[in-house]
């Protein structure tokens, strides 16, 4: 009787957790929305490069230049390029 009772306790015990294993069962896959298309964007559209070059053969070498000693501005001149 011992050993009925035994066996009958485990019978049970497993037939309850065999029904617990339908918890996992997807019946309603949900699915995620779709992303739009990549697109490229197109870098470099209506740009240009411009460029200035220029040289001028000065036939003076004198000219001035302005400095600030942190308290007051002062002109100074040059006569060559040295």
């Amino acid at each position: 009787m011992r050993r009925a009772s035994r066996l009958f306790a485990i019978f049970t015990f497993a037939a309850l957790m065999s029904g617990s294993a339908l918890a996992a069962d997807l019946d309603n896959i949900i699915n995620a929305p779709q992303e739009d298309p990549y697109v490229p964007v197109e870098i470099g559209t209506g740009w240009y490069i411009r460029g200035d070059i220029s040289y001028d053969l000065a036939t003076s070498t004198a000219g001035s230049y302005r400095t600030y000693d942190g308290t007051a501005y002062s002109n100074n001149t040059y006569d060559n390029f040295d």
